[in-house]
């Protein structure tokens, strides 16, 4: 399974919006999510969980230099599927999905100066349910960049909101067993 067919299932897998349709069932305004690709607004920008869109539903974005943003899951599909950069986008994309997952079971915190501890968990949290995400799917390849990407990710989080812990904390330890005694909804996409 190349790093790009992962990229486009997982977008099949939870484009929620076209799950509705097609008669599954969306309980509630908030479980509706949609994909897109967007230019990236800044060089270290990749991906972004709006858990409020105009229409009612979720949104994630995946930023790529030289893209038209479109809201079209077939747009999405072709755009992960044709992806220069996967193996980056992958992890940004199962991160994102980890902030809605964590929205949905009702642990999702926004990011707050007024919380940083809190905001930081949630980071965590979107990190370990994207790597849980992953193994669902079936993921044999190298972590190398998914770790190093997390750990990146992770560090910035902790100079931007002035938190004085290192990488290993007691939240990041508390998050990670939380998630790891998650039972996730199953996909038509997922492994065995």
């Amino acid at each position: 399974m190349t790093v790009a067919t992962v990229l486009e299932s997982l977008i099949r897998d939870y484009d929620l919006i076209t799950h509705g349709k097609s008669g599954g069932s969306v309980r509630e305004r908030g479980e509706r999510l949609y994909f897109c690709f967007a230019e990236p607004r800044s060089a270290d920008e990749k991906g972004l969980y709006e858990h409020h869109t105009d229409n009612g539903a979720c949104k994630i974005t995946i930023y790529r230099p030289g893209v038209s943003p479109s809201g079209s899951i077939h747009h999405a599909v072709a755009l992960a599927a044709a992806s220069p950069s996967a193996e980056v986008e992958l992890p940004y994309l199962v991160h994102e999905l980890g902030h809605h997952l964590s929205n949905l079971s009702g642990t999702f915190v926004p990011l707050s100066q007024r919380d940083p501890e809190a905001s930081y968990a949630e980071e965590v949290r979107a990190w370990a349910i994207g790597e849980r995400l992953l193994v669902r799917k079936g993921w044999r390849s190298s972590w190398y960049c998914f770790k190093k990407l997390e750990r990146c990710s992770l560090e910035g989080y902790r100079c931007g909101l002035n938190l004085d812990f290192e990488e290993g904390s007691e939240i990041e330890q508390g998050v990670r067993g939380q998630v790891e005694q998650w039972t996730f909804p199953r996909t038509a996409g997922d492994a065995g």
